[in-house]
């Protein structure tokens, strides 16, 4: 992870393998820094971002939503496992310690 900050702006861009997600406060420095790496690198600009590392990502006005909902439903289907009867299960999420 890298982290920018100059005055009132922030950029930040996460790398993992060739996968890269730049985000930032200003418009006018992310095409700056875009330029600045298409200058030296081969990349593509895939839009906007849907997944990542198994994460679904959903952008909504008010902020970013991660969910591992997509990754849970593969597994189910790769294991044969989404078909099953579900079982009503209680959970308790705040039991007091003695």
């Amino acid at each position: 992870m890298f982290v920018l900050g100059t005055g009132s702006h922030i950029l930040v861009l996460l790398l993992y393998v060739d996968d890269i997600i730049l985000t930032g406060s200003s418009t006018t420095l992310l095409l700056s820094f875009i330029s600045t790496l298409s200058n030296q690198f081969t990349m593509k600009d895939l839009g906007d971002l849907h997944y990542f590392l198994g994460l679904q990502v959903t952008c909504t006005p008010t902020g970013i939503f991660l969910s591992h909902q997509k990754y849970a439903a593969d597994l189910l289907h790769k294991f044969h496992l989404h078909t099953t009867n579900l079982l009503p299960l209680l959970l308790l999420l705040a039991v007091p310690y003695p």
